[in-house]
């Protein structure tokens, strides 16, 4: 998955948990502290977009649209 925190579209590392979701900071400058937003889906980052990050079987968790799965896995 991807999140947004600022500008920047950041990478969700590792499984995401009831109360912990890890995102990739490395190339981020400045980093984040306390008390930043984080968005995972909504104002500045569509759940449209969030699919196409994911593979189909957690897209259709998350959108509830009708959408296809081409051969090589990917939301068309």
């Amino acid at each position: 998955g991807i999140a947004r925190a600022g500008d920047a579209v950041l990478p969700v590392v590792g499984r995401v948990s009831m109360d912990l979701t890890a995102i990739d900071v490395t190339d981020l400058s400045p980093l984040p502290v306390s008390g930043d937003d984080v968005v995972f889906f909504g104002e500045g980052l569509p759940v449209a977009e969030v699919v196409h990050h994911l593979d189909p079987a957690e897209a259709a968790l998350l959108d509830r649209r009708e959408f296809l799965v081409g051969p090589d896995g990917f939301l068309e």
